[in-house]
Order: structure tokens, then C-alpha cells, then sequence
């Protein structure tokens, strides 16, 4: 009778609030892209739990996050900002010290900027295919929890660097 109830090892409530969490943390990125805002949607705080969570945990939570924003955030062109925003904040809720990075490249005028998103939990990126992350080099610092690292990319660091030669 008990797995009626379990599906891929989650009870239904657990299920129900990754599925929200994940559907809420979407509408906050869409409707900041929407309305065109320069201010970032903060991150919540690491809630502390009792011991370690297991990684085989984590990676199944992560596997429903990435169902639900490939579904929902499937057209927008900003996947990896839904990813990784969705995945920070689940993992940050469930105690994750989960960090999201954003990148950005060719931030002089008249380019077209460039950017990806990703995270990192202890130093190490995690759920990437990729290494797009080895794109943007240069750390510019943290938000003012630390729950968001910004980078630019080679492009701009030589940008950076002449500018700041000129000034």
C-alpha cells in the first residue's frame, strides 16, 4: 500500500513541494524578465537541517526541478537562468549550501550580450553538461549574502583591464 503513495522514492507531499517550489521560483524569473528589472530576485537562506543530505537525494530532487522548468521555460531562450534560479533555491531550502554563478560576456556596447547560468555547491560545479562555466573567467564578487557569484567573460576582462589602465 505504501508505494501507492511513493513515486521515484518521494512521498506525494515531498513531491508537491518540489513541484511548487520549483513552479514559484519559474514565475519569479519570468516576471522579472517580463518587467525588465535590473534588480535580482534574492535567494533564500540555507535552512540548516539535522545531518548531511544524501547526493543520490539531492540528484533525484534535482531530476524533478529539471523536469518542470524544461517543461515550463522550454521557449524562453533563458533556460539556464530558470534551471539554475529553481535549483538554488529547492537545494538552498533542503539545506544545500547551493550557489548560483551568472556569466556574462560581451558587455560592451553594441554586442550582444552573452551570459549562462550555473551552480556550484562547495566550490564545484554540479549539473552541467558542459563546460560552458570555463567561458567567463574573471570573478567579480558575490552578492551581499554570498548566495550569487558574477562573472564576465575573457573578452570583457581584457575591457576591464584597459579601462581601468586608462582611469
Amino acid at each position: 500500500m505504501k508505494t501507492l503513495h511513493r513515486t521515484y522514492g518521494f512521498p506525494v507531499k515531498t513531491r508537491l513541494w518540489i513541484l511548487k517550489e520549483t513552479l514559484v521560483a519559474a514565475c519569479k524569473v519570468y516576471i522579472s524578465n517580463r518587467l525588465g528589472s535590473n534588480r535580482w530576485i534574492p535567494l533564500p537562506e540555507v535552512i540548516v537541517q539535522e545531518g548531511d543530505i544524501p547526493s543520490g537525494y539531492i540528484d533525484a530532487v534535482v531530476q524533478r526541478i529539471d523536469r518542470v522548468i524544461r517543461f515550463v521555460a522550454r521557449n524562453t531562450g533563458h533556460l539556464c537562468l530558470y534551471l539554475g534560479y529553481a535549483r538554488a533555491v529547492v537545494l538552498r531550502k533542503l539545506g544545500t549550501e547551493a550557489i548560483l554563478n551568472i556569466g556574462l560576456n560581451n558587455c560592451s556596447a553594441g554586442k550582444k550580450i552573452e551570459g549562462h547560468c550555473w551552480l556550484s555547491i562547495n566550490d564545484r560545479v554540479v549539473y552541467e553538461d558542459k563546460d560552458q562555466h570555463l567561458l567567463y573567467p574573471l570573478k567579480m564578487g558575490a552578492s551581499a549574502d554570498s548566495a550569487t557569484t558574477y562573472w564576465i567573460g575573457q573578452a570583457d576582462e581584457e575591457l576591464l583591464i584597459h579601462r581601468l589602465k586608462k582611469g
